[in-house]
């Protein structure tokens, strides 16, 4: 199965960098990171000491619904190299809980519940995932990391993404 692989998608940072506003209506504020290591959403990978990052408020839903949730995200504020849609291999070694959606009207605007789990670091997260979106019920799977509950990135196939 081939995923398709979205964090925070570069329009949609563009355009809050330009209001100089989250998802929440907060200012963003960035920081130039010293040390290296913030797990960014933007390019899915992990900050350089130098780079210049803000703690945003950013929800992964296009809909609007109960389901919807807005959390914080670290992202670059310059000089992002953008993500290339595959799968981000150091998630394999980060522990993580992965969230199945499915369709209702339409919309990818309902948990499937059953297909929820969390995915223990070098357990084949790509593979649970894979399987969570064979499932006919999902359309959408969100990866969340396990301390902070925060979004990592969402998964689909190039048929659900085109839906």
């Amino acid at each position: 199965m081939t995923l398709l692989i979205t964090g925070m998608p570069g329009a949609d940072l563009l355009t809050m960098l330009a209001t100089g506003r989250d998802d929440t209506g907060a200012a963003i504020e960035p920081f130039e990171d010293e040390e290296g290591g913030w797990r960014l959403r933007c390019c899915l990978q992990d900050s350089r000491p130098g780079d210049r990052l803000a703690v945003i408020g950013y929800s992964p839903f296009a809909w609007s619904g109960p389901y919807r949730e807005t959390g914080p995200v670290v992202v670059h504020v310059e000089g992002c190299p953008g993500h290339d849609g595959g799968f981000p291999v150091q998630f394999e070694e980060r522990d993580q809980v992965i969230r199945a959606f499915g369709d209702d009207g339409g919309r990818v605007n309902t948990q499937v519940y059953d297909r929820n789990r969390l995915v223990r670091a070098g357990a084949g997260l790509a593979t649970a995932i894979e399987t969570v979106l064979a499932d006919p019920r999902v359309r959408e799977v969100h990866a969340h990391n396990v301390t902070s509950q925060c979004f990592s990135f969402a998964a689909t196939t190039p048929e659900d993404s085109d839906r």
